[in-house]
């Protein structure tokens, strides 16, 4: 064996030198093991800080399909007392809605909806016995905010959202029931128009009346489309967020495995290095 061969040798300890140099120094692989844990739990923690529970509002505007009925000839403000928001609201903050809510969900953020600030515009001033009188009308109606409370920022996150589709689908439902009670009325009015009798009228009156049951029919028929087709459909327009508690650190499991891991390897390396300069010390000794 030439020298190269027994340097290298004399590198390897023993099977006997690491049993030995890990029965007396394993502890070194606490100290090890935590310290790398604590390096990383410290890296990650610093970008991945939550409050432990928040108050959030969340503004979402619910896009109304009343418009889609001005377009198609019928005045939509013979929907107003049908749908006003105040019941819909009522309904969506019910107490025993919202335990279901959070029974289904498993999420247990207490949510509840309120109508932003109505907005008022001008669009006619007249002058009438030396008194000006403004004609009004109502904006902003259909933007909504929905708070949050009691759960963290990614519970109420998802609370806020799945409230907005519940919140729009009670719209949804409660102008469904309006337009199809529209639609009947309107029915039973052209069911009227037909029972009539003509054969007193003239040609020009019965065409006046066959013309009034046409377009009251094709109404009914519009309602009952847009009834099935049309939508509230909510679009988050806004965010504000109130830390309620202390922060806390939300470190993935699978980062204290890597620090556990990475301090084993370490610890490892480190009694073999021990073992190393312990084999080479008895072999000089022997010598």
């Amino acid at each position: 064996m030439n020298g190269a061969d027994t340097q290298a040798a004399s590198t390897i300890p023993s099977v006997a030198t690491i049993r030995r140099i890990v029965t007396r120094r394993s502890w070194i692989a606490v100290p090890i093991v935590a310290a790398c844990t604590g390096l990383l739990f410290a890296q990650e923690s610093k970008l991945d800080v939550m409050p432990a529970t928040v108050y959030m509002v969340r503004t979402y505007e619910m896009t109304s399909p009343l418009p889609h009925l001005a377009a198609l000839g019928i005045d939509p403000s013979a929907f107003a007392p049908m749908l006003s928001s105040t019941g819909t609201m009522a309904r969506f903050n019910d107490e025993e809605l919202g335990r279901q809510r959070a029974e289904r969900t498993g999420n247990p953020a207490e949510l509840r909806v309120e109508q932003t600030t109505t907005d008022f515009a001008a669009i006619k001033q007249e002058f009438q016995e030396s008194r000006s009188i403004y004609t009004m009308i109502v904006a902003g109606t259909n933007v909504y905010n929905i708070i949050c409370d009691k759960v963290d920022y990614d519970e109420c996150a998802t609370a806020s959202d799945g409230g907005a589709v519940e919140f729009a689908a009670l719209l949804n439902e409660s102008f469904r029931t309006a337009t199809n009670d529209v639609a009947v009325l309107i029915g039973k009015r052209a069911d009227a128009i037909a029972a009539v009798e003509r054969s007193g009228l003239s040609d020009a009156e019965r065409a006046t009346l066959v013309e009034l049951e046409a377009s009251m029919r094709s109404q009914v028929t519009v309602l009952e489309d847009v009834a099935a087709g049309s939508t509230y459909d909510a679009t988050m327009i806004g965010e504000y967020v109130i830390n309620q508690a202390a922060t806390v650190s939300t470190v993935k499991t699978s980062t204290y495995a890597l620090g556990v891991g990475i301090g084993l390897l370490i610890s490892v390396l480190v009694l073999l290095q021990m073992a190393v300069l312990y084999e080479r010390r008895q072999r000089t000794t022997a010598r």
